[in-house]
């Protein structure tokens, strides 16, 4: 264990051994060189002690920055991670990126996630990880790593990060797939990602002038509609019939028909990220 200061870990070395040795052989030279050759032979070795003595024994470790949930919600704007999320998909195109899926691993009761890719081009290395034991009891980190040293320069509490990430990729697909000059947006669920997908698509499609909401508890669709200022669907045809359609659930059963959908629309299905969920049909 170390001792914080100024932003670094100070670290006590190992006791060097060639300090004691070589003060244990001074004051032996030292001796003989005064009974055998005289007082000016002590001198060099003086000198030797001397620069031992001031030879630092501490070397200084830099902390890695901590960003808290609070951090990332003050720092981070809708806009920002836009910009971010669409200049890693360049870099991932042009194979400065490499890419870890997600692969889960069981726990006693719950699941163990982690997400890693490697930024050469940025310089930085990182993971996602979290543990989960239902929707209401998760636990999330990020790591970030310097790609050219063992060096750890970033802890991250990633709930909001992830939420404006994953909003941001929707913005960038809508930025590039919505039909030019799309002025209406349906989303299907009302949950914790849904709102960064309708602030991102918002963000990167000014012309999206009228949103329109579905989901299935009346209480949690009010409560959306008044936060994004959306109407609410009746029904999930309604948000479906829109030019840009997002899908933000974890159902099992499709919540979006393709027959349902405009022509030229754009779907947007972030929900399902894995094999047991299922928001779209086969059309």
């Amino acid at each position: 264990a170390g001792t914080v200061i100024g932003g670094s870990q100070l670290r006590r070395m190992p006791h060097d051994p060639r300090s004691a040795s070589a003060r244990r052989f001074g004051r032996s030279s030292s001796h003989r060189s005064k009974t055998s050759c005289g007082a000016a032979q002590s001198r060099p070795m003086t000198s030797a002690l001397r620069a031992i003595r001031t030879t630092p024994r501490y070397s200084f470790t830099p902390l890695a920055l901590y960003l808290t949930e609070s951090d990332v919600g003050e720092l981070l704007t809708i806009e920002d991670a836009i910009e971010a999320v669409e200049a890693s998909f360049r870099r991932l195109a042009a194979g400065g990126v490499e890419n870890r899926p997600r692969y889960r691993m069981g726990l006693e009761g719950g699941v163990m996630a982690v997400m890693a890719a490697v930024d050469r081009e940025l310089g930085k290395a990182g993971l996602k990880t979290y543990t989960a034991f239902g929707h209401e009891d998760v636990r999330f980190v990020v790591l970030v790593f310097e790609s050219d040293r063992a060096e750890l320069v970033g802890i991250i509490e990633p709930n909001r990060l992830g939420q404006l990430r994953t909003g941001a990729a929707s913005g960038v697909a809508a930025r590039y797939l919505a039909r030019p000059g799309a002025k209406t947006l349906g989303v299907i669920g009302c949950g914790f990602q849904a709102e960064t997908q309708v602030a991102a698509i918002r963000a990167a499609v000014p012309s999206v002038e009228r949103v329109t909401a579905h989901c299935r508890t009346p209480e949690s669709l009010e409560r959306f509609c008044k936060a994004v200022g959306a109407e609410p669907a009746e029904a999930h045809h309604e948000a479906g019939a829109q030019e840009i359609v997002v899908t933000a659930t974890t159902s099992k059963d499709p919540v979006l028909r393709g027959d349902w959908l405009v022509a030229g629309a754009l779907v947007c299905a972030i929900g399902a990220n894995d094999a047991g969920a299922r928001e779209l049909d086969n059309l």
